[in-house]
């Protein structure tokens, strides 16, 4: 448990931190408020102020004090000390919800910084490590499982920490109130409520990893049925994956229900052992002339401290059950852990790039765990060149383009920019020279001009040059077509010719001086591959682009200057 902790605090952000000693302050101011409320109804219950008695003659030396404290205000009689009780219970429970506000502000904060720095950790990776991630577990750990990080972690630990001293202060307020073995019997009450947690927390560890592990299974399978919607309507499939959706909602909430179900079991607990507490004192307190004050103060301290043992029980199982996910995300929040993007060791250099041409020498490249996909392989793309690389699915083209892009440094061999080597060129540098066309462009929810400007400050677009891209792209007609209206994601109000465009246009945005371009036609009818062909010569021949594809087609050998067969 210790552990988790330190993790979780590792993944609270400086704001946060820098708050921590308000929140423990007002924990405390929380505390004694409730040590004051439950000390003023003390003397409601002394059986010599209900009688009529101006003074407590009661041997409890706690209400005594509590007499003559109120006496020196000169609250004496049974209505001025009812109205001071409602007069504060009101104050306390507004100062009680101020409090609480800045202290839950302070912990989902936290949630808004988390997010984005998970997310900074992610796109940080090396382009190899990116492509290992999970999209499911992507999704779960920045999308899902920060909020349960603020609502099931850091707030169960400030449950734990503001209950716990409220329970400490009334136990001493009723220490000096009550005989120890009053004392003595009420604390056992509660120690008995906390016997679940102790008994089932390898359980909820387990049951926590397996909700965890569920999350991820279940975005899966939402993904698979958006990305085979057509398969699963021709082949009329729904039924497959509706299951194995059902299947891990099973799971999932199985977990749940349990990990509930064991965090209820200390509320009756404790309810059983303080009636069972209760008739024990009744029995043998009859004879006592404070029979009747002792009864009133010992059940109104087990009423107020019960539910404050049950959250905490409450909380301890929560905070076991978010182990695994507070582990996830600590080991991804190391920079320890992760893979640094592409660093070069030999002093960076920014110059004029691609004034001549780019050449792979004696390249030789092989994923981890699998063959070499190409050795020595060389290759020349000189500026204006218009290249080919060719070959079948598996063979290495995209790898070869990525290569060429710095996203993946080869195994051996040396990319060379006139002669330079890419190792030695500062990679934004490079990147800032490139444009990239994947074989199936992604629109955002956004207007045209989002995404064309991808990622480019409303207040920061070059509307000049937007309108060349849209102009050089072919896009006259969709601009008049949407006009300011929003593009629904992945495209649905555009057909796959116009959202192939945009991606062209969204590359040419950035200046580049070598378009790649991965099976830009390959998703398409013949009328807009033809389209798209004939823009791409257009792009080379008078515009003077460098473009670099990759296909397995024979489509575009007419307008090549260069075919690399890989």
């Amino acid at each position: 448990m210790i552990q988790s902790i330190r993790k979780l605090f590792t993944l609270l952000s400086p704001r946060t931190k820098r708050l921590l000693p308000f929140v423990l302050g007002s924990i405390l101011f929380i505390g004694l408020l409730e040590m004051l409320s439950v000390a003023l109804l003390m003397p409601l219950l002394a059986n010599d102020l209900i009688s009529g008695g101006g003074a407590s003659q009661s041997k409890s030396t706690g209400i005594d004090l509590i007499f003559k404290l109120l006496n020196n205000f000169h609250i004496t009689s049974l209505k001025d000390i009812a109205t001071l009780v409602v007069l504060f219970m009101v104050a306390k429970h507004i100062l009680i919800t101020v409090l609480n506000y800045f202290q839950y502000l302070a912990i989902f904060k936290n949630d808004v910084w988390l997010r984005n720095e998970l997310l900074f950790k992610y796109t940080n990776l090396n382009f190899l490590d990116f492509t290992n991630v999970k999209s499911a577990e992507l999704i779960r750990n920045t999308a899902e499982q920060v909020g349960q990080i603020s609502y099931g972690s850091l707030l169960s630990i400030l449950t734990i920490v503001s209950e716990t001293v409220v329970v400490f202060v009334l136990l001493g307020l009723i220490f000096v109130t009550l005989p120890v073995s009053s004392t003595i019997l009420i604390i056992s009450v509660f120690l008995f409520g906390l016997l679940p947690f102790y008994i089932f927390k390898k359980h909820i560890i387990y049951l926590g990893k397996i909700r965890f592990e569920s999350i991820s299974r279940t975005i899966t399978e939402v993904q698979n049925i958006y990305n085979l919607y057509v398969e699963i309507k021709l082949y009329n499939i729904r039924g497959y994956f509706l299951n194995r959706v059902r299947n891990q909602s099973e799971i999932f909430t199985n977990a749940q229900v349990k990990n509930n179900l064991i965090a209820n079991i200390p509320k009756g607990i404790i309810e059983i052992a303080a009636v069972v507490v209760i008739l024990i004192l009744i029995i043998n307190s009859k004879s006592n002339q404070n029979f009747i004050p002792t009864i009133g103060i010992v059940v109104t301290s087990i009423f107020r401290i019960a539910p404050s043992f049950t959250r905490i029980s409450s909380a301890l199982t929560q905070l076991k059950f978010s182990v695994e996910q507070i582990n996830v995300l600590y080991d991804v929040f190391q920079v320890s852990s992760l893979s640094q993007p592409i660093t070069n060791e030999v002093r960076k250099i920014t110059y004029t790039l691609f004034k001549e041409e780019v050449k792979l020498e004696n390249v030789s490249f092989g994923y981890k765990g699998s063959h070499k996909l190409f050795s020595n392989f060389n290759l020349s793309v000189k500026r204006g060149d218009f290249v080919l690389l060719k070959g079948k699915s598996g063979k290495g083209k995209s790898t070869i383009v990525k290569i060429i892009m710095g996203l993946i440094n080869p195994d051996s061999g040396r990319v060379l920019v006139d002669g330079k080597d890419l190792k030695e060129i500062d990679q934004g540098f490079w990147h800032s020279k490139l444009g990239y066309v994947p074989q199936k462009a992604v629109i955002i929810e956004g207007s045209l001009e989002e995404n064309i400007c991808l990622g480019v400050l409303p207040s920061e677009v070059d509307h000049e040059l937007l309108e060349l891209v849209i102009k050089n792209a072919q896009l006259i007609e969709i601009k008049e077509q949407v006009g300011s209206n929003t593009l629904s994601q992945e495209g649905g109000s555009i057909s796959g010719g116009q959202a192939q465009r945009i991606g062209i246009a969204r590359a040419l945005y950035r200046e580049p001086e070598i378009l790649f371009l991965d099976e830009p036609t390959s998703a398409l009818d013949s009328k807009n591959a033809s389209l798209i062909h004939k823009l791409l010569n257009e792009l080379n021949h008078e515009l003077g682009y460098t473009v670099i594809i990759i296909t397995h087609s024979n489509e575009f050998d007419s307008s090549a200057t260069k075919i690399f067969e890989i």
